[in-house]
């Protein structure tokens, strides 16, 4: 566990110190506040609903620009050997990496809590939706670390893997879109929605934290670390 942490703090610093993790933090808090305060007086509702969909879709357009680089860049910079040499497994390695890209992530969503304040300031929003929103928005993040890393282990050029997170990602928002539901069978269309993040995170949005969907989302960021560190032991082989 001392590894892990070791490697979870290494690429917090990366990010939290390095200008690329500013810029990514202020154009999804700013572009997602804009959008949203920018219809928020045109409907006249205290609602936080479009605001954690805004966000959840920037987020999942960031993740892969995020994580691209965190397996990729260690073959590039020539630092895997290194990597090898030392007492540390693929699973604290692939571990390690999400836990920091995780919290990083989760530190620039409580940069939304301005945002949730104004509207608790402008209304009476309902706490349920407000949080089950936040919460939904954070594993919808998680869930895109996961599948990035995956992908970033597939190549040293960065490029593939954000090609690889943005399609897989991109794909399964849109299959769980109205215009590719209405135009499905509805047996089809309840399988589409149980394999969308988007529509399990907003459902959370909707305050229906259930079981069901935090089960889900553990269990995609499990299968997809487990799919990085196989990718990863493979390739010391």
């Amino acid at each position: 566990m001392k590894k892990i942490r070791s490697i979870a703090k290494k690429e917090l610093i990366n990010l939290v110190f390095n200008p690329t993790g500013y810029v990514f933090a202020a154009i999804l808090v700013i572009v997602s506040n804009w959008l949203f305060f920018s219809d928020l007086f045109v409907g006249g509702r205290a609602d936080l609903r479009p605001f954690w969909s805004i966000y959840g879709f920037l987020l999942t357009l960031f993740i892969p620009a995020i994580t691209m680089g965190l397996i990729a860049d260690e073959k590039k910079n020539g630092n895997w050997e290194i990597l090898l040499s030392l007492p540390i497994s693929e699973r604290e390695l692939v571990w390690g990496k999400f836990l920091g890209v995780a919290i990083y992530v989760a530190g620039c969503q409580l940069l939304c809590l301005p945002t949730i304040i104004s509207v608790y300031l402008l209304g009476r929003p309902d706490s349920g939706l407000v949080w089950g929103g936040f919460l939904g928005t954070v594993v919808l993040g998680w869930a895109g670390i996961a599948l990035g890393i995956w992908t970033s282990s597939w190549s040293s050029v960065n490029i593939v893997g954000f090609i690889g997170a943005s399609v897989i990602l991109l794909l399964n928002n849109l299959i769980a879109s109205e215009a590719v539901l209405t135009r499905v069978p509805r047996v089809l269309g309840r399988i589409v929605e149980f394999t969308s993040l988007s529509w399990r995170s907003e459902q959370m949005g909707q305050g229906l934290v259930e079981i069901g969907n935090l089960v889900f989302f553990l269990s995609w960021i499990s299968f997809f670390l487990l799919l990085s560190i196989i990718g990863v032991r493979r390739k010391n082989r």
